[in-house]
């Protein structure tokens, strides 16, 4: 949604969905404010881009498994050594 560049400092407008400028903060002008309907798209991007981070965060912070090949059911002999 490309909403030009901003009156005051010259900056594209970015898809933040306030009717203001993130880097000078000048209010918009009325041909660049977002409509509701365009912010609720704006909104519904950011929380898929966060819900994709988090989904990454944890699995790279995941514990690993027995299964993950760290020992899980290899005996390695330190059981019973018959010794008592």
């Amino acid at each position: 949604m490309y909403k030009g560049l901003c009156h005051i400092c010259d900056r594209q407008i970015q898809n933040t969905g306030f009717d203001k400028c993130m880097y000078c903060g000048a209010e918009l002008l009325e041909n660049q404010k977002f409509t509701e309907s365009e912010k609720s798209v704006i909104e519904d991007k950011r929380k898929a881009v966060e819900k994709e981070l988090r989904q990454k965060k944890a699995a790279q912070t995941r514990v690993p498994s027995s299964t993950d090949g760290f020992g899980g059911g290899i005996d390695f002999g330190f059981g019973d050594s018959g010794c008592d």
